[in-house]
C-alpha cells in the first residue's frame, strides 16, 4: 500500500510540473530557430573566409537564405550554400517551424560575409554592418568588423 501511494504521489508531481513544460512547444521552436540561425551565421562566416568567397545572408521574417559567390565576380548569384543538418526540400533556406513566435522581430536585411571576415550591407564591401536580430525576445548579434557572434537572452 505504501508503494502504491508513493507511485501516485510521484505521478501527481510529474503531472503538475513536467507535463505542462513539455506542452510549451512554441517556446522550444523559437529557441530552436534562434540556435539554428546562430549556427547558420557561423557557418556562413567560416565558409566565406575558408573559401575566400562572399556569402550572402538574406533575411525574411521567418527564414534565412544563404547563397555564395561561386565565380568570384562579387555577386551572390543564387548558388545555394547548403546549411549542414538542414534536411528540408531547400537545404540552403532555414525556415522557422513557428510562424508566430519563431520569427525575427525585424528582419535585419541582406548581409554579405566578405572573404576577409567582415560583414557588410553591400556586395562590394564598402559599408561594414552588424547583424542585430531578435527572435522571441532573444537577441542574436554579429559584429560586422570582428565577426563575433553572440546570443543574449
Amino acid at each position: 500500500m505504501v508503494e502504491l501511494i508513493t507511485i501516485i504521489v510521484i505521478l501527481g508531481i510529474l503531472a503538475a510540473v513536467a507535463i505542462p513544460r513539455m506542452n510549451s512547444a512554441t517556446a522550444f521552436r523559437a529557441v530552436e530557430f534562434r540556435d539554428k540561425t546562430i549556427a547558420a551565421l557561423r557557418f556562413a562566416q567560416k565558409t566565406a573566409t575558408s573559401h575566400r568567397r562572399m556569402v550572402c545572408a538574406t533575411f525574411a521574417s521567418d527564414r534565412l537564405t544563404l547563397t555564395i559567390d561561386d565565380d568570384k565576380n562579387g555577386a551572390c548569384n543564387s548558388v545555394a550554400l547548403n546549411i549542414p543538418g538542414n534536411n528540408t526540400g531547400t537545404p540552403h533556406i532555414l525556415e522557422s517551424s513557428d510562424s508566430t513566435n519563431g520569427v525575427f522581430a525585424a528582419a535585419p536585411g541582406d548581409r554579405y560575409f566578405q572573404s576577409d571576415g567582415r560583414i557588410t550591407s553591400d556586395a562590394i564591401g564598402s559599408t561594414v554592418a552588424s547583424i542585430d536580430a531578435t527572435i522571441d525576445g532573444s537577441r542574436v548579434f554579429v559584429n560586422g568588423v570582428t565577426g563575433f557572434i553572440a546570443d543574449a537572452p
